[in-house]
């Protein structure tokens, strides 16, 4: 986290101020270490962010489509986006039913996909499905 993040290189600098004067090559040392570091988080947070103005697909949809098909009564699970910060994200996907299908049956089919979903992918906070018939 941020905090341990920041205790971390507070301490790492307080003993380079102090072990810097009598080992001066330490102190070079150090500051490389920490620029290192500083660099793989920005790149971290710049890796995060872009797919997240991206849109990019947070899941992969070979895995949603596994826990959705193994549901009764979802013939086909096909075009799944899930997209947003990996902590929030919204699953859109498409789901073929059989046609005779009941409304109430299909709203508790939705139920269930969405409670799977959101068991399996701690991250999904919103799912929206469309129902097609075969």
């Amino acid at each position: 986290s941020m905090i341990e993040t920041d205790l971390i290189l507070s301490i790492v600098v307080t003993v380079v101020l102090i072990t810097g004067t009598i080992y001066p090559l330490v102190e070079l040392l150090v500051v490389f270490l920490i620029v290192a570091f500083l660099f793989k988080e920005c790149a971290s947070i710049i890796v995060e962010s872009s797919n997240t103005l991206c849109d990019a697909c947070r899941l992969d949809e070979t895995a949603v489509c596994r826990i959705v098909n193994s549901i009764d009564g979802v013939e086909d699970c096909y075009r799944v986006r899930a997209h947003g910060a990996s902590e929030s994200l919204f699953v859109d996907l498409h789901i073929k039913v059989m046609s005779d299908m009941h409304v109430r049956d299909s709203h508790r089919l939705i139920a269930r996909i969405e409670n799977d979903l959101k068991k399996s992918n701690k991250g999904v906070s919103d799912v929206f499905v469309h129902i097609d018939p075969l």
